[in-house]
């Protein structure tokens, strides 16, 4: 986890940091901190729009990587906050690519990975929570919490409630399925198919 160097005079907000009641503690001065550039593997990423005024302040995070056709040895997912300015302020690096992301009530952020793992981080980068399906990940995974389902994969929506609906997939066999989805007249035949479930944990 790191908080790449932010161009001089564009971050607008103060430096102050809240409390757990929610009061605000300002600096007496203004802190200035340099910091690495962004990793090596960083794929290309590029504004080339932004108007500030029209933004909400605050961050936007979101997802950045390559794509699977990339011949790249390795394929690392990245969050990325960006403020409105358009800079980057903070990355993180995981190992596979990342689908989405969530900001959870508690303030952590929680995102699904390509390899089929949920996982909550503080802003910080410490893990504090992993959920893996017993379908994809049939020797366990260490530290992690099981979910009874073949897999877990895009798109997620945390609840107010505390739970989470994500998608996966179930398998269903059919003995007399199309054998076109172009040509009405063509024979049908045994086929297993792959459909999308909703799941809440």
């Amino acid at each position: 986890m790191r908080r790449p160097g932010v161009e001089a005079g564009h971050d607008p907000y103060p430096d102050r940091a809240r409390a757990e009641s929610g009061d605000f503690a300002e600096a007496p001065d203004r802190l200035e901190l340099t910091t690495p550039p962004l990793p090596a593997d960083f794929p290309p990423l590029k504004v080339l729009s932004c108007q500030p005024d029209k933004r909400e302040p605050g961050y936007m995070i979101f997802s950045a990587g390559y794509g699977a056709m990339n011949q790249l040895p390795e394929k690392p997912g990245y969050l990325v906050a960006m403020h409105r300015h358009g800079v980057i302020v903070w990355v993180h690096r995981e190992m596979d690519p990342i689908f989405d992301v969530r900001r959870l009530p508690n303030g952590n952020l929680t995102y699904a990975t390509n390899d089929a793992r949920l996982i909550e981080i503080d802003m910080v980068g410490n893990v504090q929570h992993t959920w893996y399906p017993t379908g994809k990940c049939k020797d366990g995974l260490a530290g992690g919490t099981p979910l009874e389902t073949e897999a877990i994969h895009h798109a997620f929506c945390p609840m107010e409630s505390g739970n989470i609906l994500m998608l996966s997939i179930e398998q269903l066999e059919y003995d007399d399925w199309p054998g076109s989805d172009k040509d009405p007249d063509a024979p049908r035949a045994p086929a297993k198919v792959i459909g999308d479930t909703i799941i809440g944990f």
